[in-house]
């Protein structure tokens, strides 16, 4: 970690506003919003899946669309306290780097993001075009089903 701490690009659940954002980004005083508008350079898979409607990005460049989301600085406890909420232990997501845009001022900065560990069956899920979207939206937030507090 630098001094300045960890930028986190979020695409769903974690996003202003949305299911997880109270209890697992503003619960840390030390997070700091640094984009409302940001837009990852490479293209990726994202879907919603599943009876608890998560939305999932697959670590998969190239395919897909670029995303939307936001970008937040987070202490070091903050980002181990989002690995565990997303699985990092469990083989659920694992946190990659990517590049992103930030549309406030175009300015382009590596961020950590969640990724959806490869499973059986994605090969036929990225195979299929109309179930990959640009955002997580509201409207699909309204139907996403959180397990517990401490796990997305």
């Amino acid at each position: 970690m630098s001094s300045a701490g960890h930028l986190v690009f979020v695409y769903g659940t974690l996003k202003e506003g949305f299911a997880n954002y109270e209890h697992k980004m503003m619960k840390y005083k030390s997070c700091k919003l640094i984009s409302k508008q940001a837009i990852t350079l490479d293209k990726f898979p994202l879907m919603v899946l599943g009876e608890r409607k998560i939305p999932y990005l697959f670590g998969v460049k190239g395919i897909g669309n670029n995303i939307e989301g936001e970008v937040y600085l987070v202490d070091d406890e903050h980002l181990k306290e989002l690995d565990i909420f997303e699985g990092c232990d469990t083989g659920h997501y694992s946190r990659e780097i990517i590049n992103v845009r930030v549309e406030d001022n175009s300015e382009e900065i590596s961020c950590n993001v969640y990724v959806r560990v490869p499973q059986k069956g994605d090969e036929e899920l990225l195979s299929n075009n109309h179930l990959m979207q640009t955002s997580f939206t509201l409207e699909q937030n309204k139907n996403y089903a959180r397990l517990t507090d401490d796990i997305g």
